[in-house]
C-alpha cells in the first residue's frame, strides 16, 4: 500500500478571529506541504485516487484533484487533513454526476481530469470549452501532439505572459509540444464547466484555435489558417 502526500493550497487562508473559516482553493499554485501526519491511503478515496496518481512522471500527486471552489469550516483553523479531505469529498461528488459519461466515453478519473485542466487553462471567459475541446480531441485522433502552451508553462514551473520559441525545448512529459498525447496528470484543478467540456466536446473539424488580446477564440482548420490569424493578432502585439 503506497501513502500519498497531499499539498495544500498556496492562498488558502483563515482569519484570525472568524467562527467559521473559508478556504480558498484557486485553480493554479499548488505547493507541496508534506508533513508526517499528512498522509492519506490512496484507498480512502478509491472511485477518485487510483493509482495513476503514483505515477513517477507526475508532478504534484493532488494536482487536478483538489476542486476549486469555497469550502466552510465551523474551526477557526481547521487541520490540514480536514480541509484537504473535504476538497477530495467534493471531487468525488462531482464526479459522481459523470460516471456514465466517463464509462461511454472510455475515459478514467485521471484521464478527464487531465483533459479538463487543459480545457480550464485554455479557457477564457468568452471561450467555447466544447470547442476547445474538440480540437484536443481531433489532434489525439490524428496523432499530433496537443502543442498547448499552459502545459509548457507547468513545465517550466512559472507563469508568463507569453511563451517563447526557446520555452518549447523544456524536456518535462508535460511538455505537449515534445510528447504525443495527454501529459502524465492534471496540470490544474478544473472547475465542472470544463469537465463538462472533456465529456461532451462539439463535433468540429478544427486543428487549431487562437485566443486573441481581447479574449476572443478563433478556431481553424488548417496550419495555414492558422499562422494568418495569429499574423494578424499576435503580430500586432
Amino acid at each position: 500500500m503506497h501513502d500519498i502526500c497531499f499539498f495544500l493550497p498556496r492562498f488558502a487562508w483563515w482569519p484570525r478571529r472568524a467562527s467559521r473559516t473559508k478556504v480558498r482553493n484557486p485553480r493554479r499554485g499548488i505547493i507541496p506541504e508534506c508533513h508526517p501526519q499528512i498522509f492519506y491511503s490512496h484507498k480512502k478515496y478509491p472511485s477518485v485516487l487510483t493509482a495513476d496518481i503514483l505515477n513517477k512522471n507526475i508532478r504534484y500527486a493532488l494536482e487536478g484533484y483538489l476542486f476549486p471552489a469555497t469550502y466552510s469550516f465551523t474551526e477557526e483553523k481547521p487541520s490540514l487533513e480536514e480541509m484537504i479531505e473535504t476538497m477530495i469529498a467534493k471531487t468525488e461528488e462531482i464526479l459522481a454526476k459523470y460516471t456514465e459519461d466517463m464509462e461511454a466515453r472510455g475515459m478514467t478519473v485521471h484521464q478527464l481530469l487531465t483533459m479538463a485542466s487543459l480545457i480550464e487553462e485554455e479557457a477564457t471567459e468568452k471561450a467555447d470549452r466544447e470547442k476547445i475541446a474538440s480540437v484536443f480531441y481531433n489532434r489525439l485522433e490524428k496523432g499530433m501532439p496537443l502543442q498547448t502552451d499552459p502545459t509548457v508553462l507547468y513545465a517550466l514551473g512559472k507563469h508568463k505572459q507569453r511563451v517563447y520559441y526557446k520555452d518549447l525545448e523544456v524536456n518535462s512529459p508535460y511538455n505537449t509540444y515534445m510528447y504525443k498525447g495527454l501529459p502524465p496528470g492534471p496540470i490544474a484543478n478544473a472547475g465542472e464547466m470544463s469537465l463538462h467540456a472533456a465529456l461532451h466536446p462539439a463535433e468540429t473539424d478544427y486543428f487549431y484555435f487562437l485566443a486573441t488580446p481581447a479574449g476572443d477564440v478563433i478556431f481553424t482548420k488548417t496550419l495555414d489558417e492558422h499562422n494568418r490569424e495569429k499574423a494578424k493578432y499576435i503580430g500586432k502585439q
